[in-house]
């Protein structure tokens, strides 16, 4: 992605991030200091758990190669004799 591109990106959620706290902000106070509070937590649990689920999107995706899988077909293999 080039350099114009990406702050094209970042400029766009920043002021939809912005406008979504300001209008949660005039609803209800409290309630926009609270999803401000728990943002970085959610933020570092999505990084945290991003290589984790990468790992796992090939066994997920290409279940044929999963060991279940494969149980489950040697299995119906001998269900059939």
């Amino acid at each position: 992605m080039d350099s114009r591109r990406w702050f094209h990106t970042f400029v766009a959620s920043a002021l939809t991030v912005a406008g979504m706290i300001y209008i949660i902000a005039l609803l209800d106070s409290q309630l926009a200091l609270v999803a401000i509070a728990v943002t970085p937590v959610l933020y570092l649990g999505a990084r945290t758990f991003n290589l984790r689920l990468r790992n796992q999107w090939g066994d997920i995706m290409h279940p044929e190669s999963s060991a279940f899988f494969r149980s489950a077909r040697s299995s119906k293999c001998f269900a059939r004799r």
